[in-house]
């Protein structure tokens, strides 16, 4: 097992890893409803749930699946990426992991909206605030940074002490909890950013 995700209301859960399939769970009877197999015959890296019901698998491509488990799009990209989906359920972000960039899709159709360098090396944790206005990321760089995915600006830069890995925010939106290859689990008040600060 590597992949696993509750749906944003708690009743479903998705599983993947090794094998060449994912599951979709009821979590509330404990009971499997579907596998999808994995297009790839790649293992699965992430599998996300958007706040609309779809499923979103990074494995050697990224696949968009209908909440009744039909495929939507599979998208290139050069390796299995962490995603995120926006909490307007408009976008579906990831990374491309070896070359550093951000890709950010429309949630709806699958097609990519835009891309940029990120970091410098690898491009590992990707995640959006509560009102879907920042995106964050953190690389290979020791850097974690705060953009804005509508003009790609840089907001902010934390910076680790060995590559930067995972990152997500805290419920109401004002922490950021970020960790790497510097055995460090870091929390940053990132109230003050005008973007977060902004009501969803």
């Amino acid at each position: 097992m590597y992949a696993l995700s509750f749906s944003p209301d708690g009743k479903s859960l998705v599983s993947g890893g090794w094998e060449n399939f994912v599951r979709l769970w009821d979590f509330g009877k404990r009971r499997k409803v579907q596998d999808i197999t994995a297009i790839s015959g790649s293992w699965t890296r992430s599998a996300i749930y958007s706040n609309d019901g779809k499923v979103a698998l990074g494995q050697e491509k990224v696949y968009l699946f209908k909440s009744n488990g039909n495929l939507l799009k599979s998208m290139e990209i050069s390796a299995a990426p962490p995603l995120c989906f926006s909490p307007d359920n408009r976008h579906l972000a990831g990374t491309s992991w070896k070359e550093g960039l951000v890709k950010v899709w429309d949630a709806s159709t699958g097609h990519e909206v835009v891309s940029w360098k990120a970091h410098q090396g690898t491009a590992n944790g990707v995640c959006y605030s509560r009102n879907s206005k920042v995106l964050v990321t953190a690389g290979g760089d020791q850097m974690v940074r705060l953009w804005d995915p509508e003009t790609q600006l840089m907001l902010a830069e934390l910076p680790h002490n060995a590559e930067a890995y995972g990152v997500i925010f805290s419920p109401d939106g004002k922490t950021l909890a970020t960790t790497g290859y510097d055995h460090l689990v870091k929390l940053w008040d990132v109230s003050e950013i005008p973007e977060i600060a902004e009501t969803p």
